[in-house]
């Protein structure tokens, strides 16, 4: 017998053949009765296409439906990893069939891969920083083309002009690399900016070429400079002719067109842009309007407006006249809105000017909410705003009292990090208003290093330490209090630690001031300091002390009295000086009052070109010495020519300054002149009365000046000057040994030096006195830097 594997073979029996026609029977019945599928349908399917749905599934057209099919086709579309969620569901049709709808929930794919192909500026870390694309993250094309543009946009940026960023994979569902393709090209430097078709009164003043006409100083683009700066960006060619046109309508050109063309060098690295400029007329003033006005006659309000007709077009004037009515109206508490509108007429290159008013009623000061001052204190902020509750609100004063608190240095005042605001806020009564002053704190100490050198003193340094927020009473409660900045800070005080050794003369001074103490309308300062200064004649220290008290009368007048406790040290002096000189030797102790009274109503501290000063001070000096001392100081400007936007002032100034002092005056408290800011064309001290070679100093000055000063470049940052110095200093009030030099000279305004201006002056004697010092060279150059903490 062999052996397998097979089953032993069994008989059916009549039962088994009866059980198999029961089922076959019951398939035939179910099959006959299950609707036939008419149509297969995907819902849902961005990225897996239908066809390949389709070609997985039991459920087929043609087929009886089937819900164990269905059971099986929806587990196994899961398990495809594709769907988070899939769902089957039928519609019946017209014809006993059955539409089979799958509705698919897909998983999106993935970024797998992100590759920057050309990409030779810049790191794949920029880029991915710049997109924001991470692998890992759905793949999104919509993104991805964003992302291109991006890409081209900082490339632009950065001078690469002629870059071109495609999308090689990435734009289609269902992909996982994203690739750009980045042709970078040149960087594109600006070679040269041209304007043609402007007028000869955008120069930089009559007789000039526009090479630094005004024109180049209204443009955000510039030039390189031996291939430093000048990347050429075209999104700043917008700005610039938006910047151009404001400039011209603004001066009356109201159809005035610009059109820049770029002009590519052979190898597409430098570009010329050329702006062409069609001016077209300057328009004129037909008449002017005021309507809407009910308070003031119209008679009295064209007294302060001073557009007038037949007059080009201002719109600077204009602004002015809408501030001007403002101002009327909100001195006395009302409110208004003026509107300007420009009327074209049927006069050829003429406009009428309309000035709307809307007047309101006047409204009182309910609250005032200070916000964002996290050191500086409370009350600070509001004795610098003159606003206070309960009072009728004065409209000019909002925005006076914002310039008042972004002149006090303490709070970030920038577009970029903002400016303290002061927002007038409706209340539930008509009658008032509530008052929000926002600020925020930046920082108000400095720390600088600083270099300068002048005909007069040398070679000096400069170390200042410098906290223009400082409280001395916050006493530091922490050494985090200490180290974070909060101490001796927020107070509206100033402190200020500065050293200046030199060659020929040292300076160590500390000062702190208060200019409200109390809150009260008087201000103080005290200081103490230590000088050391060589002479020709002998070597003079002095440290002392000075306390000042000081009260601002109104906007222009100021009272002061001081106290200054000082010792004098005069010693080494010169072999051969007479005792006039060599007489007060040694140390010397002296006690000075003085009152001080001063006027000033320049427009600018370092460069006025209107207004002027008037200091007048009286000294009572006793101690080891007893003497007074007399002197007025008065300095005017005027503006001579300025271009028609304003800019390029030519100024005149002039100044007279007379000194008288006591007989009893020592040598170190005389009067001398000569020197930069003297009488320039003599050395510094190289005028007075003089024993030999020695110079015994005065006791009457009288020192004028007359310059004139004209702006030659366009940004009104080189200027030249004349002038014509004058003046003595005698022995006695005398006018017996009167000089007189002329001469010309420089200012420069640089970056590094900031906003003083180097000085160079080159003066001639035309009379002078025996024993003078002539020096035909004065010069004064400053150099700092330094930071905040």
């Amino acid at each position: 017998m062999i052996a397998t594997d097979r089953q032993p073979y069994r008989p059916i029996t009549a039962a088994a053949v009866i059980s198999l026609l029961l089922l076959s029977n019951a398939a035939r019945s179910q099959s006959s009765d299950a609707p036939i599928v008419a149509e297969v349908i995907t819902s849902g399917n961005r990225i897996t296409p239908k066809a390949q749905i389709i070609g997985q599934l039991k459920t087929r057209p043609g087929q009886p439906f089937s819900e164990a099919n269905a059971r099986e086709d929806v587990q196994k579309l899961k398990e495809s990893g594709a769907f988070a969620d899939v769902r089957v569901r039928t519609q019946n049709t017209t014809d006993h069939k059955v539409i089979v709808i799958i509705d698919l929930a897909e998983l999106p794919s993935l970024v797998r891969e992100i590759v920057y192909k050309g990409a030779k500026g810049k790191s794949n870390s920029d880029l991915e920083a710049l997109t924001g694309l991470k692998r890992g993250v759905p793949l999104n094309p919509i993104a991805n083309q964003l992302a291109c543009r991006s890409i081209e946009e900082k490339y632009k940026e950065d001078g690469h002009f002629y870059v071109r960023v495609t999308l090689e994979e990435g734009d289609k569902i269902g992909e996982t690399r994203v690739v750009f393709n980045i042709t970078e090209g040149p960087e594109v430097k600006i070679k040269h900016i041209e304007f043609v078709g402007q007028s000869d009164w955008v120069n930089s003043m009559p007789g000039f070429s526009s090479f630094g006409g005004r024109l180049r100083q209204q443009i955000v683009s510039g030039r390189a400079h031996l291939g430093i700066g000048g990347t050429f960006d075209p999104r700043k060619l917008d700005e610039d002719v938006s910047k151009l046109l404001e400039y011209y309508r603004n001066l009356g050109y109201l159809n005035a067109r610009i059109n820049p063309e770029l002009v590519p060098s052979s190898d597409f690295s430098c570009v010329t842009i050329v702006f062409h400029i069609d001016e077209g007329p300057r328009f004129k003033v037909g008449h002017v309007e005021v309507k809407g006005n009910k308070q003031y006659s119209e008679e009295y309000l064209r007294k302060m407006i001073l557009l007038r007709a037949d007059e080009p077009f201002d719109n600077k004037i204009a602004q002015a006249d809408v501030k001007s009515i403002q101002n009327l109206y909100g001195y006395q508490g009302e409110r208004v809105h003026v509107q300007q509108n420009i009327i074209q007429t049927s006069d050829p290159g003429k406009v009428n000017i309309v000035y709307q008013i809307n007047e309101m009623q006047p409204v009182r000061i309910r609250r005032i909410n200070i916000v964002g001052n996290e050191h500086t204190r409370e009350n600070i902020i509001l004795r610098v705003l003159g606003l206070y509750e309960g009072q009728v609100l004065m409209w000019p004063e909002v925005e006076n009292a914002e310039k008042r608190l972004a002149a006090l240095q303490y709070f970030e005042n920038s577009p970029d990090k903002g400016r303290p605001t002061i927002m007038v806020m409706d209340t539930d009564d008509p009658n008032y208003k509530d008052i929000i002053v926002t600020v925020r704190e930046t920082t108000t100490g400095s720390f600088m290093l600083g270099l300068g050198v002048n005909s007069d003193s040398g070679l000096t340094g400069n170390i200042v330490l410098n906290e223009r927020n400082f409280d001395i009473t916050r006493f530091p409660r922490s050494i985090d209090d200490l180290l974070s900045g909060d101490a001796f800070r927020g107070g509206g005080q100033e402190f200020r630690i500065e050293a200046a050794p030199g060659t020929t003369l040292q300076r160590y001074t500390a000062t702190w001031r208060d200019p409200a103490i109390f809150d009260s309308k008087w201000g103080l300062a005290v200081s103490g300091y230590f000088f050391q200064r060589i002479y020709n004649e002998y070597d003079e220290d002095r440290v002392g002390t000075r306390i000042s008290l000081s009260r601002r009368l109104n906007r222009f007048w100021n009272l002061s009295e001081t106290l200054r406790v000082e010792g004098v040290d005069v010693y080494n002096p010169t072999f051969g000086t007479p005792p006039s000189i060599a007489g007060y030797a040694g140390w010397s102790d002296l006690i000075g009052f003085r009152t001080g009274l001063t006027r000033d109503t320049r427009d600018s501290y370092l460069r006025p070109t209107s207004g002027s000063l008037l200091d007048l001070g009286f000294e009572q000096v006793t101690g080891a010495y007893a003497y007074p001392n007399l002197s007025a100081d008065f300095k005017k400007f005027f503006t001579i020519w300025d271009r028609r936007d304003g800019s390029g002032k030519q100024v005149l100034s002039l100044r007279s300054n007379v000194q008288w002092t006591g007989d009893n005056t020592p040598v170190y408290d005389r009067l001398y002149a000569g020197g930069f800011q003297s009488l320039r064309g003599f050395a510094f001290r190289g005028v007075g009365p003089f024993v030999g070679p020695f110079n015994t100093g005065g006791d009457f000055a009288f020192l004028n000046t007359i310059e004139y000063q004209i702006p030659v470049l366009a940004n009104d940052k080189f200027f030249v000057v004349a002038f014509c110095d004058n003046g003595t200093v005698e022995s006695k009030v005398d006018l017996h040994n009167y000089r007189v030099s002329v001469g010309f000279g420089f200012r420069v305004v640089t970056p590094i030096t900031g906003p003083v201006p180097l000085a160079f002056d080159f003066a001639f004697p035309l009379v002078q006195a025996p024993g003078d010092i002539r020096q035909i060279f004065a010069f004064y150059v400053g150099f700092g830097g330094g930071g905040g903490y």
